[in-house]
């Protein structure tokens, strides 16, 4: 099952080049080479209503509290090389920006 899922814009080569594949000290290998797979908009919905995935908006602070997915987690792009290990392990992340 793929961990990493992205619906529309760019994120791929973020994804892969901010640092998500080495963990910290004392934390467990995460997976060798993430799964990048993109999503319809229905099927992003379908896996997250089936509780397999998370919604995670990646946009600027402000655009996420002018209007988000209901239930988006917000962790803005240029945060997750810092910040990553805050996410979800536990399920499948879906990452939108538009």
């Amino acid at each position: 099952m793929p961990r990493h899922l992205f619906v529309s814009c760019g994120l791929v080569l973020l994804a892969v080049g901010c640092g998500l594949a080495h963990p910290a000290a004392g934390q467990a290998e995460p997976d060798p080479e993430p799964v990048i797979e993109r999503l319809s908009p229905a099927a992003a919905k379908a896996a997250v209503d089936a509780g397999e995935a998370v919604l995670l908006d990646v946009r600027h602070v402000d655009a996420y509290r002018r209007r988000h997915a209901a239930g988006a987690l917000h962790l803005a792009a240029d945060q997750l090389p810092l910040r990553w290990r805050e996410l979800p392990r536990d399920r499948r992340l879906i990452l939108y920006c538009s």
